[in-house]
């Protein structure tokens, strides 16, 4: 409602919307006010004399329309646009969110606090300090940049973008040297910080981008990718589960953490950690090799962060956290895997399958990895990610293996010790890696039907720790149905006397036999049957 005090109307024009603008600014649920009180306030704040008649009159007719309610001779404004709860609710999101800095949340506050009454009105200066005494805002004014995404997202258009990371000595740089286009799909508020769900063009797997960090946008337009042309979201709803089932995106309680950290890793540690946090120089384990911050997160998300970092960084306010931690690295060391070089390296653990899963789940991955240690497990779960691309499973009953028919996708598969039905392997045709253990000779000569494979490890008594060379596997003439094999390696196979089979192989490249009691020529016989390939033989 327009300011009345100065409207260019006559007084008897607007008595009306007086009455309505004094009950909105003066009343509330808890301050009903009385006729004479009224009378008495508008003539000083509006300059209009009203008699009560004329104001029940008015307070008659705002009544009829259901403005007005009238409990006990004290009048309230029932329609208001906010109620006093609504507004302090919002007034209260913004004091402690670190998602805007304090000049862009003050804004909003002024802006909310033209709906209020006197009573709240009078809170605001208690208000803006309360926000500045909560903490030091670091968020930025990501306001045009919010408006940018949102517009993106409900227009289905690309961006032209770029992001600020930490570099080796920790400045913020640009990751990409030039702006590149992403097609955006959600924006989500994670610890109190936007955060952008993107597909960035060229790459197979969704990004994660704070809105505080992207720099040098711009819009275009050019259509999204669908998301459902990448692995993993084909199905609906496939967004939904990736934001509930993420580790840093699912939420969860904020606590403040106090984090001594190796000065080596510290900025990997921070880019894993993914949001804000602050130096720490008043704590006296800071030192040449060691830096102390403090970081605002849920316990799940540090403790992601930290794995990698397990033997660099320590939790210092919470010891019980740290033993935990610690506990759990201990119990499955058999299950640590490292994927990749860059500062984007993970640890995955997992205590059983469904742990497994779930981690593939929540980092999108496309490459599970997991060590039965010779249990038994719910095979089935390995149905909720039919996008894998690359399975390495150790010492792990399969049952009879026809989940793996489900994993169309493979194409790197690792079952070392495992039970499973052969036959079931011989579905996966999208396989260019293999590596399995004890097949016999039957099995092995099935490996034909593998015309793409570039890449074969065959494994003997892996329980025995290769101390008694396999009899199994006595002749390799299948290889000469497998056109495309680089690699071929075999351990402990002594039954093997001719070899000569790999050379009708055109792409093989490498070749790494690995036995006890192998015949001491071996490897001279390999190089002259394969003079133009790499040939490691391990005694």
């Amino acid at each position: 409602m327009k300011e009345l005090r100065h409207a260019e109307l006559s007084k008897k024009e607007c008595s009306l919307f007086i009455v309505l603008d004094y009950l909105r600014n003066h009343t509330s649920e808890n301050k009903p006010i009385t006729l004479e009180i009224m009378c008495r306030e508008i003539e000083e704040l509006y300059g209009l004399e009203m008699v009560r008649n004329t104001l029940t009159s008015k307070l008659r007719q705002l009544k009829k329309i259901g403005y007005v309610a009238e409990p006990k001779n004290n009048y309230v404004l029932t329609e208001k646009e906010f109620s006093d709860t609504e507004l302090r609710v919002l007034i209260d999101s913004l004091v402690y969110t670190n998602a805007l800095s304090e000049d862009s949340a003050e804004e909003l506050i002024d802006k909310l606090m033209y709906f209020a009454n006197d009573s709240l009105r009078r809170e605001k200066k208690q208000i803006k300090r309360r926000m500045n005494n909560y903490s030091r805002k670091n968020g930025r004014d990501i306001i045009g940049s919010y408006e940018y995404v949102t517009e993106a997202i409900r227009k289905r258009k690309k961006l032209l973008l770029n992001v600020k990371v930490l570099d080796s000595d920790f400045n913020m740089v640009r990751k990409y040297p030039e702006s590149v286009p992403v097609s955006p799909y959600e924006l989500v508020i994670s610890n109190n910080r936007y955060v952008l769900i993107c597909a960035v063009d060229g790459d197979e797997t969704l990004s994660e981008f704070y809105l505080d960090r992207i720099t040098n946008m711009s819009d275009t337009n050019e259509n999204i990718r669908p998301i459902e042309e990448i692995q993993g979201f084909e199905k609906r709803g496939a967004l939904e589960e990736y934001i509930k089932s993420s580790p840093t995106l699912g939420g969860g309680m904020l606590k403040n953490f106090t984090v001594k950290c190796d000065n080596e890793v510290l900025c990997d540690f921070a880019e894993s950690l993914g949001c804000e946090f602050r130096k720490y120089p008043a704590s006296e384990e800071n030192d040449i090799y060691n830096t102390v911050i403090r970081v605002n997160t849920t316990a799940n998300n540090l403790k992601l962060a930290m794995l990698p970092y397990i033997d660099s960084v320590t939790v210092l306010n919470d010891k019980q956290f740290n033993n935990e931690l610690t506990n759990i690295f201990e119990r499955s060391k058999h299950n640590i895997h490292i994927s990749g070089r860059d500062i984007s390296t993970k640890i995955r653990l997992a205590n059983d399958l469904e742990e497994a899963v779930r981690l593939i789940e929540s980092s999108n991955s496309s490459e599970l990895y997991f060590h039965g240690q010779g249990g038994s497990y719910d095979i089935s779960v390995l149905k909720r990610v039919p996008h894998i691309t690359s399975m390495t499973l150790l010492h792990t009953d399969l049952g009879t293996g026809e989940i793996l028919e489900e994993l169309k996708e493979l194409k790197k598969l690792k079952l070392i010790d495992c039970k499973f039905d052969f036959d079931h392997v011989l579905n996966c045709q999208k396989l260019r890696n293999l590596a399995i253990s004890d097949l016999t000779q039957q099995q092995a000569d099935k490996l034909t039907a593998f015309k793409e494979l570039e890449t074969l490890e065959l494994y003997y008594n892996v329980n025995d720790r290769c101390e008694t060379p396999s009899q199994e596997l006595k002749n390799i003439d299948f290889v000469k149905g497998l056109p495309k094999l680089r690699r071929i390696e075999i351990c402990n196979c002594i039954a093997i006397s001719d070899y000569t089979p790999l050379a009708e192989l055109p792409c093989l490249r490498t070749v790494y036999i690995r036995c006890k009691g192998l015949p001491e020529d071996t490897e001279e016989k390999l190089r002259e049957i394969l003079p133009k390939c790499e040939i490691i033989v391990n005694t």
